[in-house]
């Protein structure tokens, strides 16, 4: 699923801004007292969607992306549990993300469990199976969900590569909105050559429905050429890999038809719609489909002193659209000594020294 990262991410955004979490940064690269504000989970390998913009859909297996999320494993509903049980004491938000979690066996009563302990639990969902489960879901005591759809029904439905998945995620939000009014419900919309130009008429119809925010995701990617540069001064650090433009070059983006419906949007939806990151000329627009080396928003990442996420191999890294740095593993590590341990020291001594690294330039922890 393309961009539950960054949808989720962008929930945070104001508390990443907080004396609190940006402080650690720039007073050094120990751990200090500082916890993360949210742990994101992927909980299994499994997706039953075949998007066009993604590399787990398209089976890009030489892709980092594809690589931390198809690793062929689910995380352990018991080890989960006691995850939950560790972090409890600094109520971080429980975020399910990637690839499609509706297909983990367990993740009502990790739902459950996790409201049990008084944390904050969000799910994100590509919608497909989302009618099955609405009554569950709100019994289970999600705070939030994110539904991922990329258009009207024929944008979405050509895009995600399965007929009916527009209508089964519309559906889904329905019947979760009667079950629970309570739950947040927001949609999260990635922008890709596919559908750049269909902003106005997706929001058109969305503002009629129950969701409370639609964020407008610009396309997350690595090119070839941002690899390279990163391999050559930086593969001590993590070796890097293009991502997310084996089928959506962002190249093929009209950055002023887009700017257009931007600006639309914005106009006619100011409190429904959100974009990651606000790009506010056309020029910024052209910057980001175009000059993939230009920074558009923080010089700085704040990812491994705010959050963590686990895969499904139990594995602990930065985000699934970083390079390849792996920080502990929970089947054989406490969250703690991974959080305070050596390699996650090491990783926040050499982002803070660099900034941003070639590759960080178009994901959104540098948004």
């Amino acid at each position: 699923m393309k961009n539950t990262f960054c949808q989720a991410l962008s929930r945070i955004g104001p508390f990443l801004r907080t004396k609190r979490n940006l402080l650690p940064m720039y007073a050094g690269s120990g751990a200090g007292s500082f916890w993360p504000v949210t742990v994101y989970l992927s909980v299994n390998s499994s997706c039953n969607l075949r998007c066009r913009m993604c590399d787990v859909g398209l089976r890009a297996e030489e892709s980092q992306f594809y690589r931390h999320l198809k690793t062929g494993d689910e995380l352990s509903l018991d080890r989960l549990k006691s995850l939950i049980d560790e972090v409890a004491s600094f109520k971080p938000i429980i975020a399910v993300i990637s690839t499609e979690p509706l297909l983990y066996g367990g993740i009502i009563e990790l739902a459950s469990y996790v409201s049990s302990r008084g944390l904050r639990f969000h799910l994100t969902t590509n919608g497909f199976l989302l009618p099955d489960f609405a009554d569950e879901i709100a019994r289970a005591g999600v705070e939030t969900l994110w539904v991922s759809i990329d258009g009207d029904e024929d944008t979405h439905d050509s895009i995600r590569g399965v007929k009916g998945s527009f209508r089964k995620a519309m559906e889904g939000i329905e019947r979760t909105a009667a079950a629970s009014p309570r739950i947040n419900i927001l949609v999260n919309y990635t922008i890709s050559h596919f559908n750049y130009s269909r902003l106005v008429p997706f929001a058109e119809g969305i503002s009629r429905t129950g969701v409370k925010n639609v964020i407008f995701s610009h396309l997350n990617y690595v090119t070839e050429e941002m690899a390279a540069a990163h391999n050559k001064r930086f593969q001590d650090v993590g070796r890097a890999t293009a991502m997310s433009v084996t089928g959506a070059d962002p190249r093929d983006v009209d950055p002023d038809a887009l700017f257009s419906q931007i600006e639309e949007v914005r106009r006619r939806w100011p409190g429904l719609a959100l974009f990651a990151p606000e790009l506010g000329t056309a020029g910024e627009v052209r910057d980001f489909y175009q000059r993939p080396e230009k920074i558009v928003a923080k010089t700085r990442c704040p990812i491994p002193w705010t959050v963590a996420q686990v895969i499904a191999n139990g594995n602990v890294i930065p985000i699934t659209r970083c390079f390849d740095v792996v920080l502990g593993n929970i089947y054989k590590q406490s969250f703690a000594e991974i959080w305070r341990g050596e390699k996650m020291r090491t990783f926040r001594r050499a982002l803070k020294k660099q900034g941003l690294f070639p590759v960080c330039t178009r994901c959104c922890g540098s948004f």
